[in-house]
């Protein structure tokens, strides 16, 4: 038997079951009286709380997604702010400020990424399988908080490195 949770497919659930009943009366050999008996009404009792969870996680999984990408973002910016006395010494010592830029947004993007890998390494290891996860969702997730830790590491260290040196290590 194969169930689905589709709405309009669990409608073909009544004439199925008819054509199912012809069947077992036309094979039957009358020995063992076979009866066929199919509890849809339990079925849709399960099925449309199923149905609804999944519309809802279809709503709630594109706001989820802009969320944990400006969370990211946001983490980010804090860590390269605070790394603003490291940035003004570097900038004293005479580096140029696209290497301080490419130094700064490095470090944030290889922690993402560490965290990235290791965060489906236990997701792997708790699922236990591959076969659970869907592929696509899982590298949006990765591109969208990969992405807004780009964005908020190459705004804070545009910010970070705005400033003159001496004046970042005056007001820490």
């Amino acid at each position: 038997a194969e169930f689905t949770f589709n709405p309009l497919k669990n409608k073909d659930l009544l004439k199925m079951r008819d054509e199912m009943k012809k069947e077992i009366e036309e094979n039957s050999d009358n020995l063992i009286p076979l009866r066929l008996q199919i509890w849809d009404e339990e079925l849709r009792e399960v099925a449309g709380p199923l149905e609804k969870n999944l519309s809802l996680l279809r709503v709630l999984y594109p706001i989820i997604l802009i969320v944990s990408a400006i969370v990211s973002g946001f983490i980010a910016f804090l860590m390269i702010l605070q790394r603003t006395k490291d940035s003004s010494i570097m900038r004293i010592l005479g580096v140029p400020r696209s290497y301080v830029r490419k130094s700064l947004v490095l470090e944030v993007i290889m922690l993402t990424l560490a965290g990235l890998i290791l965060g489906i390494l236990i997701m792997l290891l708790v699922t236990q399988s591959i076969a659970v996860i869907d592929i696509t969702s899982l590298l949006i997730i990765f591109g969208s908080y990969l992405l807004g830790a780009l964005l908020g590491s190459l705004i804070s260290a545009k910010i970070v490195l705005s400033k003159q040196p001496l004046e970042m290590l005056d007001k820490e």
